[in-house]
């Protein structure tokens, strides 16, 4: 709440005042402050007119008209529809998006990230936001938030991804013929690997019993290497049939093997750590 108008209400008392014959100050010297305050006040009716057309464009709602090849696509699991018009990205929390989603958003720096290949990571350019990716404050209790590219991508664009650069995934979603499975397979590649990288870099025995391979496990690496992992994430994840590669934050990768039995549908597992272990699925 601001205090902006009870201060001009304020002010304008204080010039009333100083107009009174009550007053011991000079004639000139009620004047020239009387002129001051007025002043003071003007500035101040100018800085609420700003405060209330800011307030009015942040609570500004309304779909913009949708250009021709506008990409449209929801993550129903996470409750999130992704609209990609020319290069404004709008990602609107859906009624059905349960509170997971939402307290994952609230008050917290959000990216929104879009790409032409699955493969491929936050785009070219320099900077922390580079050209398809954007990073922005979201308010608690909003339900949606406009995202800005420098160029239109909605022509190139395959998918897009909602994600706190720190806590990790929100949602995803994939503008094409990518299945439901291709989709949960993706995401539990990248919540294992982001499980994994902390008690990896934390030598936890429990990285290699719930994570990895026994030939994965055998190979011991360095603790530098493992400590490259304490804050990576999961950044990009390509399948191939029964493995597929992930890369981290770090720049590293790693190689997944879908182990059958583990589980009544199998699950991923990591299968390499060292040297060039999955590299090869983004360099097609």
């Amino acid at each position: 709440m601001t205090r902006i108008p009870q201060l001009e209400q304020e002010l304008v008392a204080a010039a009333g005042r100083l107009g009174s014959p009550r007053r011991l100050l000079p004639p000139a010297m009620r004047a020239a402050l009387a002129a001051a305050a007025v002043a003071v006040v003007v500035v101040l009716g100018v800085m609420v007119a700003a405060e209330k057309e800011n307030e009015n464009r942040g609570h500004r709602t309304g779909t913009p008209k949708l250009q021709p090849g506008a990409r449209l696509a929801t993550d129903g699991e996470a409750g999130v529809s992704f609209t990609l018009n020319d290069r404004v990205l709008t990602v609107e929390l859906l009624p059905s998006a349960p509170s997971k989603t939402r307290n994952r958003v609230n008050g917290a720096r959000i990216r929104a990230t879009c790409g032409q290949g699955f493969a491929q990571g936050p785009g070219p350019g320099l900077g922390p936001d580079p050209l398809q990716a954007r990073t922005r404050f979201w308010p608690a209790g909003r339900t949606s938030m406009r995202y800005q590219f420098r160029e239109d991508i909605s022509q190139i664009a395959t998918w897009c991804r909602l994600e706190d650069p720190v806590a990790g995934h929100v949602a995803f979603v994939k503008f094409g013929d990518m299945t439901p499975a291709d989709l949960a397979e993706a995401q539990e590649i990248e919540d294992t690997g982001n499980r994994w990288a902390r008690l990896f870099a934390a030598s936890d025995p429990a990285a290699c019993e719930k994570y990895m391979t026994q030939p994965a496990c055998e190979r011991e690496p360095s603790a530098a290497f493992r400590l490259s992992f304490l804050r990576a994430r999961v950044e990009d994840v390509v399948v191939n049939g029964k493995f597929a590669g992930a890369r981290f934050s770090n720049g590293r990768t790693v190689l997944f093997i879908h182990v059958e039995g583990s589980k009544p549908e199998g699950a991923w597992w990591i299968d390499n750590v060292r040297g060039n272990a999955g590299r090869a699925f983004f360099e097609k």
